[in-house]
């Protein structure tokens, strides 16, 4: 059961591709969850690799992707020195409701996941019940088969011997 649940992941440059794989700008080994960040250096399209460590599991990734772009228009117009009170609070409060809505999309991710093991795991609770009763009948009809000979053979000893 070691290992069920985690997977290696990397993050390559926009300068590597498959063919020639340069050493990655991130990398996590056995990771059961969690959460990174990190500033791109440089433009382009970056590899994100996952890497099921035990093979014989089914996983479900649920990966959230920021690209920094939600970020409120006001740091364009002006740098935060030059921002009153006002607009600086009106920046944080943009920022802090973004953050909501990113973890409010990663606790959607999570409940999916918890009701998908939730569903496996009853469907294993109800084939092996079905399985039980399916046992229950074949001893019952074991113990009526067993009960007739036991009784017919006694019948036919008694009416021997007289």
């Amino acid at each position: 059961d070691e290992g069920k649940h985690y997977i290696d992941f990397k993050i390559f440059p926009p300068s590597s591709s498959l063919d020639n794989l340069r050493s990655p700008i991130y990398s996590d080994d056995h990771v059961r969850d969690g959460r990174f960040e990190f500033i791109a250096k440089e433009t382009g399209t970056f590899m994100y690799c996952f890497k099921d460590v035990v093979h014989s599991n089914k996983k479900m990734i649920a990966f959230t992707f920021n690209n920094g772009q939600e970020k409120p228009v006001l740091d364009q117009v002006a740098k935060h020195s030059q921002l009153d009170i006002l607009g600086s609070t009106v920046m944080s409060v943009a920022h802090q409701a973004s953050q909501v809505k990113f973890r409010l999309a990663e606790n959607g991710y999570r409940s999916e996941f918890g009701v998908n093991v939730l569903k496996s795991a009853n469907s294993r609770v109800r084939l092996w019940s079905r399985m039980q009763i399916g046992l229950v009948f074949a001893l019952a009809a074991l113990q009526v088969m067993f009960l007739q000979k036991m009784f017919q053979s006694k019948t036919k000893s008694s009416i021997i011997r007289v």
